[in-house]
């Protein structure tokens, strides 16, 4: 009984040895997951110039996570549409995904309507009719603007995370739409924002804050954020191509000590632990030594080698 009771003991000691050791690896984490941005549409010999449509854009404060490992997709930006080389109208972005969050690449700029995306691409025009923006997803981004029907051909803005593309007028394309903001890196930064539409004779659109590329210059939409392309424009001896689509990113952020986890670009702030990620990767989380919990397993588990050796005298005797 004797042996037993000491045997027990230090089975429990080495059990709690190694949950010491362990620890746990279980919490929650803020993610940001941004789509590449749509393409700007180009130029044909009647017109098309759509605003590219930012890429998809989902927040999640509290995503809980374990030990395992998360592959990190980020996705590219559209190309922007160049007199039909590959496509009068741009190209849509390509996901960007952590997890089961999964955003939507952004919708190309359409030579007549915009195509569909995490954020709608904004209406071509070019047939003196004017023609709607793609259709974004509810919770990730916004519609385009739609093209006028007038003869100077003035395009449509690609939709933005927070608000939709402008509509253009009778001499103005529309602006794109303006992003979203967040701090999760430690500074605040807008991502997600629409291309402005091009014009063949009137006035370009303006890109939406948030990475969005200006209409009617080849604008292509700010690396990293998720921006749409601008709606290219006619120059002097040419056409100007509509802009490509900027790349997404994906950032992980959590208080600093929560968990042990790698992967991406990792850097401080604000107390926070921050996993920025440019291009495709792995988010690994990994078990976490909490040192008070192991100092009590230790000494609980001591104790009751103690207490067996003490039982073993007294039967000895």
């Amino acid at each position: 009984m004797n042996r037993r009771y000491s045997e027990l003991a230090v089975i429990v000691l080495v059990a709690l040895c190694l949950c010491a050791v362990c620890g746990y690896a279980q919490g929650s984490v803020q993610v940001l997951v941004v789509a590449g941005g749509g393409g700007g549409a180009g130029p044909s010999q009647a017109g098309t110039l759509g605003g590219g449509g930012a890429g998809g854009l989902l927040y999640n404060s509290s995503y809980s996570v374990d030990i395992q490992s998360y592959p990190v997709v980020v996705g590219t930006g559209g190309y922007g549409g160049n007199y039909g080389l590959p496509s009068f109208h741009g190209g849509n972005g390509t996901n960007s995904s952590f997890g089961t969050l999964v955003a939507t690449g952004g919708g190309g700029g359409g030579d007549l309507v915009g195509l569909n995306g995490g954020s709608g691409g904004g209406g071509g025009g070019g047939d003196n009719a004017g023609h709607p923006g793609g259709n974004g997803i509810v919770g990730q981004g916004n519609n385009g603007g739609s093209s006028y029907n007038s003869a100077l051909n003035v395009c449509g803005g690609g939709g933005g995370a927070g608000g939709a593309g402008g509509d253009a007028n009778s001499t103005n394309a529309g602006d794109g739409g303006v992003g979203l903001q967040f701090s999760i890196n430690g500074s605040s930064v807008y991502y997600a924002g629409g291309g402005g539409g091009g014009a063949w004779a009137g006035t370009p659109g303006s890109g939406g804050l948030g990475g969005g590329g200006a209409g009617g210059a080849t604008a292509s939409g700010a690396p990293n954020t998720g921006g749409g392309g601008g709606g290219g424009g006619p120059i002097h001896n040419g056409y100007e191509s509509g802009g490509n689509g900027g790349s997404g990113i994906v950032i992980i952020s959590f208080p600093t000590g929560s968990l042990s986890a790698t992967g991406g670009n990792v850097t401080y702030s604000g107390g926070n632990e921050i996993h920025t990620f440019t291009s495709n990767g792995v988010f690994e989380v990994h078990p976490l030594y909490v040192p008070e919990f192991g100092t009590w397993a230790m000494i609980v588990a001591l104790g009751l080698v103690v207490v067996g050796m003490t039982g073993m005298r007294k039967r000895s005797k």
